[in-house]
């Protein structure tokens, strides 16, 4: 299931709206071996991006840290370390009696928190480039169905006209007039979507990771 998926939203929402919230913030502990890491402490944070335009998209995003060498982890690792941690991690009890520097941790988070504000930075970036592709497409299509009706009935016009059928003519120009009508409302439509494109940035949750031989 993806961050979009009704469930999750629904999860979401009851979370929300609950009147004890989860905190945040997590300790946990998982096996080396699970997680593929050297044994020791390590921090992450975790963000929800959601950008509207022609269509929405919503993800996840990671970012973990190793405090023996400061080491900040790439995002695909990032994120296999903490589905793993997700699915198997347990709860580490007294962790603050494991954590020798606390500055450390909290730089090294910040660090997190600055690499997730680039990637923020370049999604969205890439994000509108799509949408403005996007918008393009539904524009051009939109046009190209529109011009091809008002051609068919702008011929049946001249036909009708030309056979003496005057009757059909009002009901003809009438569908004429809908189908500009509809263009003008789609066109305005994508404008919007072109011009009003959105996002969130949400920070989900933030903690430290031990991971034990």
């Amino acid at each position: 299931l993806d961050a979009t998926h009704p469930l999750i939203l629904w999860i979401r929402h009851r979370y929300e709206t609950a009147a004890q919230r989860l905190h945040p913030v997590s300790a946990t502990q998982i096996d080396c071996q699970t997680v593929g890491l050297p044994p020791g402490l390590y921090v992450y944070a975790a963000h929800r991006w959601t950008f509207s335009g022609l269509k929405t998209e919503s993800q996840i995003a990671y970012k973990v840290a190793r405090c023996s060498d400061g080491d900040v982890l790439s995002d695909q690792v990032s994120e296999s370390v903490l589905a793993a941690i997700m699915q198997q991690g347990h709860p580490k009890s007294n962790a603050q009696s494991f954590v020798n520097d606390i500055d450390q941790v909290l730089d090294l988070h910040q660090q997190c928190e600055d690499a997730l504000e680039e990637s923020f930075g370049k999604a969205l970036e890439e994000f509108e480039i799509e949408n403005q592709n996007r918008c393009d497409i539904q524009e051009r299509s939109a046009r190209s169905f529109a011009e091809r009706k008002q051609s068919e009935l702008k011929e049946r016009l001249q036909r009708f006209r030309e056979a003496g059928k005057t009757q059909i003519i009002p009901a003809t120009e009438g569908q004429l007039r809908k189908v500009t009508r509809e263009l003008e409302v789609k066109l305005k439509s994508i404008q919007e979507k072109r011009e009003g494109s959105t996002f969130e940035q949400v920070q989900l949750a933030s903690g430290v990771l031990f991971v034990e031989a």
